[in-house]
């Protein structure tokens, strides 16, 4: 560090203290340090200490690009200072949530405690007791939910974070207002840290210029010459979900190990560590899964209205599209039986057309949205509906174009007999 720059820093920080040293691809050797704010400086009336680490000039401009996000569960990049010979960068330092100094008899209530320690050593609850499955499925769920948040800012800056495991993800007190209006209540939030390997995704036939991530955590395609990057974060919150419900990342998966057997765990984590083609396309097709795994919105009627087919997805276009045909089949169909109780049996012509519309609208329902997941049952469709997504909706429109083919067919018979 040189002089001048320490001089600088000595002015409003106490003598800082060393947490870690890293040797980098450039075979240099860095520093993190954690250095404490002198009274003169404190931010209302509390002890504060920041993050101070060295990092190689080639980092500068992303680092600098985080200085312009400002998330709750992201570690918060302040500045970058450039020297001659270093550059660093400033960070937050992470405090671990209130409740650990509460319950627990430690000496260091002011060290970060990571997911990692958060699981081995804590059993994923503060209490200590070990949670039950669905315990651990519902906040793995929600852990999952705050760092797809994370990553939203930082994927939309045109970068992926490129090192996403346990040991860089530390738990903090969630801010008041979160508390508030978040939709998983917790009394603490995670926050992604450690940009040493964020980086603009490379493109198909990229070359290895550095090793990055963690191995257990880490995407085939880092190696794979053949895919881009930009969704190898998804691929480690895959694995996060994995560890977070049995310990160990699935590549440490042995025969005596469970299953995963639950739905939403089996859709999301195989989506997430599938391979390229059949991966999410992106964090927010993901966290849309996660909102409907953890039944959010959480009200009563909207859990009761996502259930029905048409609504599932979430998705205005096709919740206005399923809404006109309810509205079709209930009206067509009332009218029908409204006017059959009035003037009686036999049915007349008119009347028994406007059920075949009724009919038409229950199979255009049924298969459209696929009422009974019939999909589902078929591997090979799911692989390609992933893989092309284009092709779910050339499946309903052929479904559609069919059943009407079917619809007319059997109207134009029915008239010809009923005029004979």
């Amino acid at each position: 560090m040189s002089r001048e720059i320490e001089q600088e820093l000595d002015r409003y920080f106490l003598p800082r203290e060393q947490l870690a040293e890293n040797r980098k691809s450039d075979g240099q050797i860095y520093h993190v340090y954690r250095a404490w704010l002198k009274e003169a400086h404190w931010l209302d009336g509390q002890p504060s200490c920041i993050i101070i680490k060295e990092i190689p000039k080639s980092m500068v401009s992303v680092y600098d690009t985080l200085t312009h996000i400002c998330h709750p569960n992201l570690e918060t990049v302040y500045g970058v200072i450039e020297g001659d010979d270093r550059c660093y960068a400033i960070n937050e330092y992470i405090m671990p949530p209130s409740c650990l100094c509460q319950n627990h008899d430690t000496d260091d209530c002011q060290k970060s405690l990571s997911l990692e320690n958060f699981i081995v050593h804590f059993h994923g609850n503060f209490n200590g007791r070990e949670l039950s499955l669905d315990d651990k499925i519902h906040q793995a769920f929600a852990i999952l939910l705050q760092l797809c948040e994370a990553l939203e800012p930082i994927h939309k800056k045109g970068l992926i974070h490129g090192d996403i495991h346990p040991g860089n993800i530390l738990l903090t007190d969630a801010p008041d207002w979160q508390k508030l209006i978040q939709s998983v209540n917790s009394s603490y939030c995670v926050k992604l840290i450690d940009f040493d390997n964020t980086q603009i995704p490379k493109e198909p036939d990229h070359t290895v210029t550095r090793l990055m991530g963690t191995k257990p955590f880490a995407a085939p395609e880092i190696l794979d010459f053949s895919h881009p990057l930009d969704r190898a974060d998804i691929y480690s919150l895959g694995c996060i979900l994995y560890y977070m419900i049995y310990g160990k990342s699935p590549k440490e998966y042995t025969p005596n190990d469970r299953i995963l057997t639950q739905k939403w765990v089996k859709r999301i984590f195989r989506r997430c560590t599938a391979s390229y083609e059949a991966r999410y396309r992106n964090i927010s097709a993901l966290k849309k899964d996660l909102l409907r795994a953890l039944h959010i919105p959480a009200n009563p009627i909207s859990n009761v209205l996502h259930k029905i087919p048409g609504f599932r997805s979430h998705t205005l276009w096709k919740m206005a599209i399923a809404l006109y045909m309810y509205l079709a089949l209930i009206l067509s169909a009332g009218y029908a039986f409204l006017s059959i109780f009035q003037t009686g049996f036999p049915i007349q012509k008119w009347q028994l057309d406007i059920f075949i519309v009724a009919l038409f609208y229950i199979l255009e329902i049924i298969f459209v949205f696929d009422v009974f997941h019939l999909a589902g049952h078929s591997k090979y469709y799911t692989y390609l509906k992933d893989a092309h997504p284009l092709l779910k909706y050339l499946v309903q429109i052929i479904v559609a174009a069919l059943i009407f083919l079917v619809f007319v067919i059997v109207y134009s018979f029915t008239s010809v007999n009923i005029g004979a």
